[in-house]
C-alpha cells in the first residue's frame, strides 16, 4: 500500500503531537475557529456562524479540491479548530482521512450527511478505474440551493454543538441564510420553466444536482474529469449533438483548461462561456467579493442566455 503524503504526515503528527495545538479552538478575539475545505462552505459557515466565528478555507484560491493534499501547516489548522467542515462525497479526497486524526476537542461536520447521492455521469468508455477522480457519486451537491440547505442546517447543528449557549444566535442565522437559498430557488425555477431549450454542452459533470432539480439536461460533456480529454472521435460526437439539439454555446469552468471547448464552439461557429461551481473562488469572486448567492445567479444569467 503506498502512503500518501497525507498519512505519513498524520503518523508524525499523532506521535509527537501537533505544534499549532497550544492555540486552542477559540481564537485570540474569542471567536470560535471554523476551517471548512472549500469556498462555498466557508460562505455558509460564515452566514450561519456571523460575528461569533472565524473562518479558515484549507483549499488555497485555485486549487483543486479533488488532488489537493493539505501541508503540515494545514493539518495543524485543522487540528487547532473548534469545527472542521468538509463537503464529503469524496470531493475532498483526503478529507475524511484527515477528519478522523483530528482530537476528540474538534466537532467534524460533513456537510454533505444526509444527502442521497446521484451518481457521476460518465459519457467515456473509459475503464472504471479512470472514472472515478471523486469516487461513484457527483458531490456537487451545493449547487442546489435546496440541497445548500441542508448542508447549512448540518453547519448550523455542529456550531450548537460546540456552543450552545449561541443556539438561538446561530438558528436565526441560519433560518435567514435559508430563506435566501429559498428565494434563488424559486428564482432558478421560474427562469428555468422558460428556457427554450433544456439540454447544454457542460465541460465537467458538476451540475448534475442543478439539472436534476430543474429539469435540465447534459447534451454532453467535455471531459468526466478534470484533464480527461476527450479523443478527435468523442470531440466529432460533441459537435454533431451541439448540431441536433441547436446549441451555440460550450460552458467551461474556471481553472480547467478550456481548449476543448474553444476547439467545439469554433467549429460550430459558437461561443465559451464559464460556468462556475465555486468549489475554489476565481480571483474575480475574491476581488468583488461575491457570495455563492450572486455567483449562483451568475451562473443562472449565462445559462439563460444560452438557453432562453
Amino acid at each position: 500500500m503506498q502512503l500518501t503524503t497525507l498519512t505519513l504526515f498524520l503518523v508524525v503528527f499523532l506521535l509527537f503531537g501537533c505544534a499549532g495545538q497550544e492555540a486552542g479552538p477559540v481564537e485570540s478575539e474569542g471567536k470560535l475557529k471554523v476551517v471548512v475545505t472549500t469556498y462555498f462552505l466557508e460562505d455558509f459557515a460564515k452566514a450561519v456562524g456571523g460575528d461569533k466565528v472565524h473562518v479558515e478555507s484549507l483549499l488555497p484560491d485555485g486549487a483543486n479540491p479533488h488532488t489537493f493534499e493539505p501541508s503540515p501547516k494545514d493539518i495543524a489548522r485543522a487540528q487547532s479548530a473548534g469545527v472542521f467542515v468538509y463537503n464529503g462525497l469524496a470531493l475532498e479526497p483526503y478529507a475524511e482521512q484527515l477528519a478522523g486524526s483530528l482530537p476528540g476537542s474538534v466537532i467534524i461536520i460533513e456537510a454533505s450527511r444526509g444527502i442521497s447521492p446521484v451518481e457521476s455521469s460518465h459519457h467515456h468508455d473509459h475503464e472504471a478505474e479512470h472514472h472515478h477522480e471523486h469516487g461513484i457519486y457527483d458531490p456537487h451537491v451545493w449547487l442546489d440551493p435546496v440541497l445548500a440547505k441542508q448542508q447549512v442546517d448540518n453547519i448550523l447543528k455542529g456550531l450548537e454543538n460546540i456552543d450552545p449557549e449561541n443556539s438561538n444566535y446561530y438558528r436565526a442565522n441560519a433560518e435567514a441564510y435559508e430563506q435566501k437559498l429559498d428565494e434563488l430557488d424559486k428564482e432558478i425555477r421560474e427562469k428555468t420553466s422558460k428556457f427554450r431549450n433544456k439540454k447544454y454542452i457542460g465541460f465537467h459533470p458538476s451540475f448534475t444536482y442543478f439539472n436534476k432539480r430543474y429539469g435540465l439536461q447534459y447534451a454532453a460533456v467535455i471531459e468526466d474529469f478534470a484533464g480527461d480529454e476527450p479523443s478527435a472521435k468523442e470531440m466529432a460526437h460533441i459537435v454533431d449533438v451541439t448540431r441536433e439539439n441547436g446549441i451555440t454555446t460550450i460552458f467551461s469552468e474556471p481553472f480547467l483548461d478550456p481548449r476543448a471547448a474553444e476547439t467545439i464552439a469554433k467549429e460550430i461557429g459558437g461561443s465559451v462561456v464559464p460556468l462556475d461551481p465555486m468549489a475554489t473562488p476565481t480571483q474575480e469572486a475574491r476581488a468583488e467579493g461575491k457570495d455563492y448567492l450572486a455567483i449562483m445567479r451568475d451562473n443562472l444569467a449565462k445559462l439563460s442566455e444560452a438557453l432562453s
